[in-house]
């Protein structure tokens, strides 16, 4: 009479199994059971377990079936660093390294690796951007102060003209009422001179006259001139009218 081996996979790992370390593994998935007959009793039995997709075995265990139908569960340990195969008929319990936590843990890292890398490419890509903004900025603000400072020499030309064209105007002007004033001064010294000369020539007109009847009241002539009054008007006229003095 045989006996009934039962294999349970406690793991979220998928495993393979076999009464022979050559071949005939059958697959055992997560959470799934299997079991498999010996034909006969024996002191010494194996079973082999597999890995999903390694090529040799993780698990060579040796068993007494004379000891009952034993039942294998493949659990992880509590710090999941080995898997671990026990059997309900046996006190041994085997270990092997937990390829499944390590190959877990590699695409973890090859994840976290990708997240640093990516991470590390948007950083740069942001600086990248960054700087093109930074340099698209200057590059904004140096033209526009170039044009402002375009402008500004612009602006200065200009006033610098006004400021040349107004010195020329208020030149021009000086110069005018300069020559204004000068010639209104003539004018006026002219006028001056005019009213000058004719104040003194009534003045000494005024002192001939004074002096010619002086003098003919002097040589006793006052008594012809009463006699023709005539005489004495036209001589008066003469004076009046005389722009030399008369000999006295």
């Amino acid at each position: 009479m045989g006996a009934t081996i039962s294999i349970r996979n406690e793991t979220p790992y998928t495993w393979y199994y076999s009464n022979s370390s050559s071949g005939g593994f059958e697959p055992l998935w997560s959470g799934s059971s299997g079991e498999y007959k010996e034909q006969t009793k024996a002191v010494h039995h194996y079973i082999y377990l597999r890995f999903n997709g390694h090529g040799w075995n993780s698990f060579e265990y040796e068993f007494n079936s004379h000891k009952g139908d034993p039942t294998f569960s493949i659990r992880e340990s509590w710090d999941r660093s080995y898997f671990q195969l026990h059997c309900s008929t046996e006190s041994n319990v085997a270990q092997c390294p937990n390829y499944g936590k390590q190959e877990d843990d590699q695409r973890q890292e090859q994840q976290q690796r990708q997240q640093e890398e990516e991470r590390r490419r948007q950083e740069e890509e942001r600086r990248r951007q960054e700087e093109e903004r930074r340099r698209q900025e200057e590059r904004r603000r140096q033209e526009r102060l170039e044009r402002e400072r375009r402008i500004q020499e612009q602006i200065d030309r200009e006033s610098e003209i006004s400021r040349e064209k107004l010195s020329r105007s208020k030149e021009r002007l000086r110069e005018k009422l300069s020559f204004k004033g000068q010639v209104h001064h003539h004018e006026r010294s002219q006028v001056l001179h005019q009213q000058i000369e004719d104040d003194a020539a009534a003045i000494e007109r005024n002192e001939v006259w004074g002096t010619f009847k002086i003098n003919v009241s002097i040589r006793g002539q006052d008594r012809f001139y009463q006699k023709n009054p005539n005489v004495l008007l036209q001589i008066e006229t003469y004076f009046k009218r005389a722009t030399v003095l008369l000999p006295v």
